[in-house]
């Protein structure tokens, strides 16, 4: 997990005393005070890497962790979005000559081919970057190409990639980020 900088901040705290740095590290975690209606609590914000997004999506549980021997009152919730990070992920397949795509959607492939317009009147049009990357998963773009398009998202990118990666090791099923079970 990445510590965040929270909106807000208003202390940033640093390891205990007695910690030591050499066992485990302690990062300085801002964090905001916020009164709530149950009392004080200190909020921080936290950023999966894309491997430990993709183990969540796969269905891995989340732990938290609390040095000591006795459990403060805690919360776990999740804060907003950017429309990158919200833009669906579609699954990853091996085509006939063995390269790693996104599962091509039927019905905009028949649109595109039987729809009037194509490829590159669609370049032309003005589409949000998270449209753009949609498209490319949803028309069968393959994976190793994905990551150059220059609308593409490096978190996206990264999931992609770290998927493919998954299904070259040996697992050929398709591989559905939000579907997948174990990892």
């Amino acid at each position: 997990m990445l510590i965040r900088e929270i909106e807000g901040a208003t202390r940033h705290l640093g390891a205990p005393a007695d910690w030591d740095q050499s066992k485990a590290a302690c990062d300085v975690l801002p964090i905001a005070d916020v009164m709530t209606e149950s009392g004080p609590f200190m909020v921080s914000a936290w950023s999966p890497t894309a491997e430990e997004l993709a183990a969540l999506n796969a269905g891995a549980p989340l732990y938290l962790w609390i040095a000591g021997s006795s459990h403060p009152v805690v919360a776990l919730n999740v804060g907003e979005t950017s429309a990158a990070q919200a833009a669906p992920m579609q699954p990853l397949v091996v085509d006939s000559n063995g390269v790693i795509r996104f599962k091509e959607n039927a019905v905009v492939r028949h649109l595109i081919d039987n729809g009037g317009i194509d490829m590159n009147q669609l370049a032309r049009l003005d589409f949000s970057d998270e449209d753009r990357m949609q498209f490319a998963q949803l028309i069968g773009y393959s994976v190793s190409g994905y990551g150059d398009l220059n609308y593409v998202s490096p978190e996206s990118r990264d999931i992609a990639d770290l998927l493919s990666g998954k299904l070259a090791e040996g697992n050929r099923a398709p591989i559905d980020v939000h579907q997948q079970e174990g990892s």
